[in-house]
C-alpha cells in the first residue's frame, strides 16, 4: 500500500458535507487526492486532482476553509529551494484549480514546506530550513489582510446571511514572515 500523508478537511458550503485533501505516493512521486465524507461517516475512494498533479512531488496540502484556495510545497519546476510553497485558486468550489504558482514571497533557496492555514485563511505556518535561524528546520508565520465581503464573490449563486457573516476569504497577497520557533 502506498503511503497516505493527511491534509486540510474542510466543510464545503454547498454541496454540503467534509471534503478531505491529503497526499498519496512514495516521497519523490506524491500526489494531490480528494474524497468526500459519506453521511455515515466512511468516505468514497479518493481521486486524484487531476488539474494539479504531474510528474511532480506534490504533498502536504493545506486549503482554505471556503475551499477555493489551496497551498501546498512541491520540487515542480520553477522551484527555489529544495521544496517551494505553492498556490492553486478557484472562483467556485466547483470549477478546476488554477495553474499553481509558486509563492515567492514566502520561499528561499532553502526547504519551505508543511504549509498550515489558519481558519480565517490570513496566517499561515510552514516549515524552513533557511540559514541564519535556530535549528535545522524552524517554523515560520506569515499574515496578510482579508477582502471585505462586498469585494469578494465565491461565485455561489445562494447564500443565507450566516454563511456571509462566516465569510472572511483572505485577498491574495504577499505575506511577511516571521520565525516563530
Amino acid at each position: 500500500a502506498q503511503p497516505e500523508f493527511v491534509g486540510s478537511l474542510l466543510r464545503e458550503r454547498r454541496p454540503r458535507g467534509e471534503v478531505l485533501y491529503f497526499a498519496r505516493g512514495a516521497v519523490g512521486e506524491r500526489d494531490l487526492y480528494v474524497t468526500r465524507r459519506n453521511p455515515d461517516g466512511s468516505f468514497e475512494a479518493a481521486v486524484p486532482i487531476e488539474d494539479l498533479n504531474g510528474p511532480f512531488d506534490d504533498a502536504r496540502p493545506a486549503v482554505r476553509r471556503d475551499g477555493l484556495e489551496m497551498f501546498f510545497d512541491s520540487i515542480r519546476p520553477g522551484t527555489e529551494g529544495a521544496l517551494d510553497i505553492w498556490v492553486t485558486t478557484r472562483a467556485k468550489t466547483s470549477h478546476p484549480w488554477s495553474e499553481p504558482v509558486n509563492v515567492t514571497s514566502l520561499n528561499s533557496a532553502a526547504l519551505d514546506a508543511r504549509p498550515s492555514l489558519s481558519y480565517d485563511g490570513t496566517t499561515i505556518y510552514f516549515q524552513s530550513g533557511r540559514p541564519g535561524i535556530l535549528g535545522v528546520f524552524d517554523i515560520h508565520v506569515s499574515t496578510r489582510t482579508l477582502l471585505d465581503d462586498d469585494e469578494h464573490d465565491d461565485g455561489e449563486e445562494e447564500e443565507d446571511d450566516d454563511e456571509a457573516a462566516q465569510r472572511t476569504p483572505p485577498r491574495p497577497s504577499v505575506f511577511g514572515i516571521q520565525c516563530v520557533i
